[in-house]
Order: structure tokens, then sequence, then C-alpha cells
């Protein structure tokens, strides 16, 4: 499948964190080779841990997991288990983990954007730089302002799991785009995820669409 892995968007925000270069995907160098300490926040029943947004960090060059909250009990023993975790790693409570593990950066799974806006700001008024977060982001304009304003208050950068974004078929059709080669364009339809047979698969496709 063309576009980027979860894995591959990450390390590029850790670049970023760290004010390094990079020449594509994992060729990262400076201080985004130093171990990351990353803050995993999942809602097992209310929106779990996103597409992955957990064993993710599991293969990321520079990244260290040392903390994990799940209010739900057997979700959060389920995934002490998935990432390795001690039981002085685990809590309940989110804001208890942010405090006593001091992770840099956090990851936020759930996908009831209803939690978001005060896990987001939970961890930028604790001392996270950076925040990868499940989408939706949030569910309203005005929660989306807040985060982005505190955010920016604290230089945290913050990144929605949208990586799709970065995908070939999207930079293929901005290329083609600017080169001013859509004489007769109408309109696109784009598209990665789709239920065939019972059975979600995902793939890509980017369809032009031309007036006669």
């Amino acid at each position: 499948m063309l576009g980027m892995h979860r894995r591959t968007f990450i390390q590029l925000g850790l670049a970023c964190l760290g004010g390094a270069g990079l020449v594509r995907g994992d060729e990262v160098s400076g201080e985004s080779l130093r171990k990351w300490r990353v803050g995993v926040i999942g809602h097992t029943g209310r929106g779990n841990y996103g597409h992955g947004l957990d064993t993710v960090w599991k293969s990321v060059q520079g990244a260290d997991i040392v903390g994990l909250a799940d209010a739900d009990d057997r979700g959060r023993r389920s995934a002490a288990d998935r990432l390795g975790l001690g039981v002085n790693q685990v809590f309940s409570d989110y804001l208890s983990m942010i405090r006593m593990t001091r992770p840099e950066v956090i990851t936020i799974g759930p996908r009831h954007a209803d939690q978001h806006e005060a896990m987001c700001l939970a961890a930028i008024e604790n001392g996270v730089r950076g925040i990868y977060i499940e989408k939706p982001f949030c569910r309203t304009p005005a929660e989306a302002d807040r985060i982005l304003a505190a955010a920016e208050n604290r230089s945290v950068a913050l990144a929605v799991a949208h990586r799709n974004r970065y995908h070939q078929l999207c930079w293929m059709f901005r290329s083609v785009w600017n080169q001013g080669n859509l004489a007769g364009f109408w309109r696109s339809a784009a598209g990665g995820k789709e239920i065939i047979g019972g059975e979600l698969k995902t793939y890509g496709f980017l369809e032009l669409i031309y007036s006669t």
C-alpha cells in the first residue's frame, strides 16, 4: 500500500520535537535519536486505544513507554501486558500517570472525542512537549481553540492521527494540480477504507473526473 505508516509518521514527529533534520522515514539524527519518555492514555470501552496508538510506540525508534492510564481494570491489565509495563507504570487515572511518570510525549488513544479536551489540557499543563491524538480531534471549534491556545502558550507540539494527509496519492494529485495539468477538471473522489464481505479493507484510491 502506498502511503505513510503510523510508525514513520510518529518518527517524523519526534524528529521535529528534537529540532533534528530528516532525509525521510526512519533516517533521523540529532536529538531525535535520544530516548523520549512516552505516556499512553486509553479508555477501554470508551474509544479504547484508537487505531493502535498504544502499540505503535513499541516500534518507534527513540520511544520509551514509561506510563499507561486506562480507567477500565481489565483493559488496563491487558494494555499493560501488550506494552510490557510493570505495576508501578500503570494507572487508572491519566492525570496521576502524567504526574508520576513525567512523560515528554503523550499519546491520546480513545476515539471518543468528549474526553479529548480534558486529556490534552492535563498533558499540556503538566509539562509534556508533544501530543499525538486519535481522530476526531475534538467536538467543537471552541474546544479546538482552547486546546490550540494552551499548546501554543506552552510551546507543545500537537499532531492528530490524520496520517493519510501524507499519503502518496494525495501528493501526486497536488503535484498534478500545481503543474496546471487539470484542464477540464470537474471533481475528485478519494477513499481509504471500505467494508467488503463483512471485513474492513484498507487501500488507497484517487479518482479524477474531467468534463468533456
